[in-house]
């Protein structure tokens, strides 16, 4: 009788066994949560300042940030602040780490509603050549254009499609740049990213061409979900 029940017991223990492996490979027993696609708001990417003053001079750039600052570098220099000898050709000096920068990186967490009353819907195998249109529109030059592609044209290419939205107002109010000596033009442009499975229908966005003369700072970032 115990040999009976002991049978019994173990055939119950690996039919048990067997149905839980089974309901894990056929993915109803899955744990995993995905940040991006459960939650409204992604954290901005690669924020990175460049700055073109018309003489060698020191600069300081200062950011107020709505949120939670995650990464830099250089290092701030005092509080969350760089300073940092620019030249003409856009490169940068910093005396603290005795390095020379192509430009100043920076991400952060904030939680915010996307907004995509108008924007583009973007093939993925579109993705270059719209952005070579749209950040050329923006302000950017070839190089910013380079980094800027070079860094998101991998993440967006995989999308079957992705609608974007060029944040400006809404950005620049939660990342608040303080550059002395003053700009003659500030370009700042912010990306939207969301991935879809098929085309919708949405207003296009406008978008403006600013001026581009003197000091000109320059900012690029994006976020994605």
């Amino acid at each position: 009788m115990k040999n009976t029940s002991n049978i019994i017991l173990k055939t119950s223990a690996v039919f048990i066994l067997a149905l839980i492996i089974g309901l894990a490979l056929a993915g109803n027993f899955d744990n995993s949560y995905d940040y991006n696609e459960n939650n409204d708001e992604a954290a901005p990417r690669k924020p990175v300042i460049y700055l073109y003053p018309e003489k060698e001079m020191e600069v300081e750039v200062s950011l107020d940030y709505a949120g939670q600052i995650t990464h830099i570098y250089p290092a701030f220099n005092y509080g969350n602040t760089w300073k940092v000898t620019a030249k003409p050709d856009g490169s940068l000096f910093d005396e603290n780490t005795r390095r020379h920068y192509k430009y100043l990186f920076w991400e952060g967490i904030h939680n915010r509603e996307w907004n995509f009353d108008s924007g583009f819907v973007v093939k993925g195998a579109d993705i270059i050549p719209f952005l070579e249109e749209k950040l050329e529109i923006l302000g950017l030059n070839y190089a910013e254009i380079n980094d800027f592609i070079t860094y998101w044209y991998p993440k967006l290419s995989e999308n079957e499609y992705t609608l974007i939205h060029f944040d400006m107002e809404e950005y620049t109010n939660i990342a608040k740049l303080k550059i002395t000596p003053s700009p003659d033009s500030i370009i700042r442009v912010f990306m939207l990213a969301q991935k879809i499975d098929v085309p919708i229908d949405i207003a296009p966005q406008e978008l403006n061409t600013p001026t581009r003369t003197g000091f000109v700072a320059v900012e690029w970032g994006g976020a994605a979900r």
